[in-house]
């Protein structure tokens, strides 16, 4: 198996709550794209998607570096009452399990995790973000945009949430929580068919190829501390049928402003509040045979870079 050594790019996040009043202090789920020729006056080069656990819009900055310096678009992306999610608690029918955090707000309306692709065929940028459908479970959505700021004819997909969608061999596959592979037969419109992948315990993830090799970066809950896991996913024979190598280690908290400073425990499901001994989220962007890893720092208090190299 290929292995590969995350190296740090700064010594901060590129993305803290000090570069703007709208993105909150609850940050995570990196996306980024490299914004195509076709969309005329870009705000940069590149495009980085990112939200809040709770939030009610797709956070937005744009860079004419992939290193940085970021800078954020105030209005954001793709907004709640654009998303085709519920929008008021007063829509939502929770069942038993789930009344009492709709009734204290712990559970409500909300978008994030945004998983965004360029669609070069048809001119089109790809939202996939996941959102709280009436009955209190959580799915994957999909969108589109003609210029990366606007986004339309939100749509189900049937993928769980925290959905990463990537294509293996001319077939469109998603990878999300609790170690779920889904399958598409139509280019990612729909994904009606799974089968488990990895650990239940698998938060967020991302997935790349290296050669012919294919990569699934993760971390999991209950880890102590939460970190940055990598496995080869061995894709022999039918795609049921994948299995994970056993994961190595990528990456963990060292520095304080990726919460090595505090307590390390089990990290639990849902949002991190405040500052934590974990790295989660990750995104791997690739462009011109360059690995850059994007991540959640200190929880879900920013978001940080590396770039990922062969060993």
């Amino acid at each position: 198996m290929t292995r590969f050594k995350a190296t740090r790019l700064g010594n901060k996040p590129i993305i803290h709550p000090g570069l703007a009043r709208t993105i909150g202090t609850n940050i995570n789920g990196p996306s980024a794209i490299r914004v195509p020729d076709w969309i005329k006056a870009p705000l940069g080069r590149y495009y980085l998607y990112f939200a809040d656990h709770r939030g009610d819009h797709i956070r937005l900055a744009h860079s004419d570096e992939i290193t940085g310096p970021w800078h954020v678009h105030e209005p954001g992306a793709l907004h709640l009452e654009g998303s085709g999610f519920p929008t008021q608690s007063s829509e939502l029918d929770p069942p038993e399990r789930f009344r009492k955090s709709v009734a204290s707000g712990d559970l409500r309306p909300h978008i994030a995790s945004p998983d965004v692709h360029v669609d070069h065929a048809r001119r089109q940028i790809v939202m996939h973000y996941h959102g709280l459908e009436r009955d209190c479970t959580q799915t994957t959505r999909r969108a589109v945009s003609g210029n990366g700021l606007d986004f339309r004819d939100p749509l189900p997909t049937g993928a769980d949430f925290y959905a990463r969608v990537f294509e293996w061999r001319g077939v469109t596959y998603a990878a999300a929580l609790e170690g779920w592979l889904f399958r598409s037969p139509d280019s990612g419109l729909s994904f009606p068919d799974r089968t488990r992948l990895g650990d239940p315990s698998t938060r967020h993830v991302s997935v790349f190829s290296s050669g012919d090799e294919l990569f699934l970066v993760f971390s999991r809950i209950g880890d102590a501390p939460e970190r940055l896991l990598i496995s080869r996913i061995q894709t022999t024979g039918n795609w049921r049928d994948w299995r994970l190598s056993d994961p190595l280690d990528l990456l963990r908290a060292e520095t304080p402003w990726e919460g090595a400073g505090e307590p390390v425990s089990p990290s639990r499901m849902g949002p991190a509040d405040g500052r934590v001994n974990q790295l989660r989220d990750p995104f791997v962007f690739s462009e011109d045979n360059h690995l850059w890893l994007f991540y959640a720092s200190a929880g879900e208090s920013g978001l940080a870079l590396a770039q990922l190299r062969c060993t």
